[in-house]
């Protein structure tokens, strides 16, 4: 059997909160811009998560080696770190927008993480570059079509909600499966990995 997988570091319920506050104002300053026939599909805040790689669809024989792979990778890691959630953005292009993204501040930390996974993983497993370029946290999804050339000045204006604080300590690794349902995509944890241990 298939499972459509990445890795991800789970925020605190504190941060969730904070997250559906920047969502939130996200989706009120959006609703002025752009017009009725943009649709976005917006990501529930049970559902937040923080993206670090896309393992994309992995036979379920391959787990062992993929857990032991993740697990190799992630000893070396210093945890806990401090993680901080610090502007807007979207991919793969603000102009043409298909995820709306929140996304974090430089983390040395992260960074050695991420690479260590796509070092670890990348032999084993197809991986592009693109499936491990930015930690995001996605807020919305969208079908735009055409170019919105204002979009990146708007986003660089709006800024986040004044008092938005979503900081957290990262001292676990979550492997996720993501399953597409009628309401748009499920995430559940298959595996946690305890980092530096």
């Amino acid at each position: 059997m298939l499972l459509r997988l990445f890795l991800a570091l789970n925020p605190s319920p504190e941060v969730r909160e904070q997250l559906a506050l920047a969502q939130t104002h996200l989706r009120m300053a959006l609703e002025k811009t752009l017009d009725a026939q943009v649709t976005l599909r917006w990501t529930r805040p049970a559902q937040f998560h923080l993206t670090l790689l896309f393992l994309g669809n992995v036979l379920d024989d391959q787990l062992p080696t993929l857990t032991r792979a993740i697990q190799e990778a992630t000893v070396p890691v210093r945890a806990p770190f401090s993680l901080r959630l610090d502007r807007y953005g979207c991919f793969p292009a603000v102009s043409r927008p298909r995820v709306f993204w929140i996304g974090i501040q430089a983390s040395p930390p992260l960074n050695e993480l991420q690479h260590r996974l796509a070092a670890g993983l990348s032999p084993r497993f197809a991986l592009d570059a693109r499936d491990y370029a930015y930690p995001h946290v996605t807020l919305a999804r969208s079908r735009i079509e055409r170019s919105l050339p204002h979009l990146q000045d708007f986003l660089r204006r709006l800024g986040l909600p004044e008092g938005f604080d979503a900081a957290w300590e990262a001292q676990r690794l979550s492997l996720m499966r993501s399953t597409l349902g009628a309401k748009g995509s499920e995430y559940e944890s298959v595996q946690e990995f305890t980092l530096g241990v």
